[in-house]
């Protein structure tokens, strides 16, 4: 069953990633942050109900664990990528606790998943709070700096 079980997230990541255009790097932040969660929210509805059900069996299945540990460090790579202008005026961002960490909580499944599910928001709503936050993450503050 556990095969089963991988087999199945495999196939879930392979629909998602289907769903993933490249965000240019060098386009103004308010643009790459509207299209990377115009095109997140696409992803996270269609990962939600499988991802879901994974969570609760990736405790008891390593193979499931390495699936979502992949998804993962997928959409961290993403935010990266994307935002490397920004990354980079940031002398921690890529410490432990720094704006790399801050964006990929803000950005997660997890905080699409709580504000579906648990606020009861639609997309659109849902979207608008994740842009809220991670505008005013990649706010520049009055020296510059992020």
């Amino acid at each position: 069953m556990r095969a089963l079980h991988v087999a199945a997230a495999r196939r879930q990541a392979e629909r998602w990633r289907a769903e993933a255009e490249p965000v240019p790097p060098d386009r103004a932040t308010d643009h790459k942050v509207a299209a990377l969660l115009a095109q997140r929210g696409r992803m996270y509805e269609v990962m939600g109900p499988i991802r879901r059900f994974g969570l609760g069996l990736e405790p008891h299945s390593p193979g499931l664990a390495e699936v979502m540990a992949a998804g993962d460090a997928w959409f961290r790579a993403d935010l990266a990528e994307v935002f490397a202008p920004e990354l980079g005026r940031d002398r921690d961002a890529f410490a432990p606790g720094g704006l790399l960490d801050a964006l990929e909580a803000a950005s997660s499944w997890a905080a699409w998943d709580h504000l579906r599910t648990r606020r009861g928001l639609d997309g659109p709503a849902a979207r608008a709070a994740l842009e809220r936050t991670l505008r005013a993450l990649l706010a520049p503050t009055a020296d510059g700096a992020l």
